[in-house]
């Protein structure tokens, strides 16, 4: 992934030789719609269950570029992990805290 700052935005694309296609356990290498580039909004750290806390700790943040977003930690394989990616990214958009 490439990621580039604008100002004060994080842009994110992904490298030519893999743009569009998506690995998908289970069924392999998988063509998809894509977008050129995206505006970063959330980091998404992909974690031990372990390591996921119950209660994330207020304003867990990640610098990048500079810049300092919002992070969630998260263990892929936990049915929950789309809802969870969803509602986290509604509240990064939408500027809602977590508390």
């Amino acid at each position: 992934m490439h990621i580039a700052r604008r100002g004060d935005t994080l842009i994110a694309s992904a490298p030519e030789t893999i743009r569009g296609l998506i690995e998908v356990r289970g069924l392999g290498i998988v063509s998809l719609p894509f977008v050129e580039a995206a505006r970063v909004r959330l980091v998404i750290d992909l974690v031990p269950l372990a390591e996921v806390p119950r209660m994330p700790p207020e304003g867990d943040r990640v610098e990048l570029l500079g810049m300092q977003m919002p992070r969630l930690r998260l263990n892929a394989f936990e049915a929950s992990a789309p809802l969870k990616c969803a509602l986290a990214l509604r509240d990064a958009v939408c500027g809602v805290s977590r508390s």
